[in-house]
C-alpha cells in the first residue's frame, strides 16, 4: 500500500476510535445539555450543533468553538462547547502534533 494511502487508513481508524470513545465516555454529558435546555421552557430541542476542536498530541482538546447551530438555542451551544473543552481523548497516531476535528450533536 502506498505511504499516503497507509496514512489515510491510519487516520480513518483513529477518527473512528475517537468517535467510539466520545460515545462511550462523553455523550451522556452532552445529552445533559439537551435535557437541561428542554426543561428551561418545556419545549423539545431540535436541530444540530457542530463543535470544532483540535486534539493535541497529548490527547488534550483545545480551541473548542461553535461552528454551526441550527437549534436556535445559544445556551445549548455554549453548554456543548464547555463540555468539549473538558474532553481528553486518545492520543493521535505518532507523528501527529495536532488534529482538527468536528463533532455534531443532534436531537
Amino acid at each position: 500500500m502506498p505511504e499516503g494511502e497507509e496514512e489515510d487508513v491510519l487516520m480513518d481508524a483513529y477518527a473512528a476510535h475517537v468517535r467510539r470513545y466520545i460515545r462511550e465516555y462523553y455523550i451522556r454529558r452532552a445529552q445533559m445539555c439537551f435535557d437541561h435546555e428542554s426543561r428551561v421552557d418545556q419545549q423539545a430541542v431540535r436541530g444540530t450543533v457542530v463543535i470544532g476542536f483540535t486534539i493535541q498530541g497529548s490527547g488534550e482538546v483545545t480551541g473548542a468553538q461553535i461552528e454551526r447551530n441550527t437549534t436556535g438555542r445559544d445556551a445549548l451551544a455554549a453548554c456543548l462547547q464547555r463540555q468539549v473543552e473538558d474532553w481528553r481523548l486518545p492520543r493521535p497516531p505518532e507523528g501527529v502534533d495536532e488534529l482538527p476535528m468536528q463533532m455534531p450533536f443532534s436531537r
